[in-house]
């Protein structure tokens, strides 16, 4: 199955040009995702975000992306959290203590863009100390905004020195 899926998001990066029949690859999608496979419903969702294999529709991209995370998808629950961050999607009312709870469930899955920003919210609601833990998470996966981050923290005032 997890082959299956990986030749799938292989098959949604490349280009118009390479052929790929994005609407039957939607219907296969949809096929997994009806008999309740999160990563499936997790693609589809991203296809209909993106309008790939079909048109542009946030209001489908957005339940897809519910259904998934709701069934453990750490990816959906980012996507989700990206809806309740915004104030423009036209799905749901920006909800920030929703947004950091969906992108938390992705932040410990070990999703670095999901990391940095658990930490921005953070550094936002002026709780340094866990914004400087996510932020630390993902600069050491090599996440190059918590990267740079972290190191206009570390030649700042903002972080007290080590004594030499």
């Amino acid at each position: 199955m997890r082959r299956a899926l990986a030749a799938i998001a292989l098959a949604l990066a490349m280009p118009a040009a390479a052929q790929v029949d994005r609407a039957a690859l939607a219907d296969k999608l949809s096929a997994l995702a009806d008999e309740g496979n999160a990563e499936a419903a997790y693609h589809l969702g991203m296809m209909r975000h993106l309008g790939l294999g079909g048109a542009k529709d946030d209001k489908a991209a957005f339940a897809l992306f519910k259904k998934a995370a709701d069934a453990g998808d750490p990816l959906a629950a980012y996507k989700l959290g990206d809806y309740y961050a915004k104030a423009d999607n036209g799905q749901v009312e920006p909800d920030k203590a929703e947004a950091l709870r969906l992108k938390t469930v992705a932040a410990e899955a070990g999703y670095a863009l999901a990391q940095y920003d658990v930490a921005r919210m953070h550094f936002d609601a002026e709780q340094t100390d866990a914004a400087l833990e996510w932020l630390l998470r993902a600069a050491q996966q090599g996440h190059p905004d918590a990267l740079r981050a972290l190191a206009s923290l570390y030649n700042s005032d903002a972080i007290p020195k080590d004594a030499a």
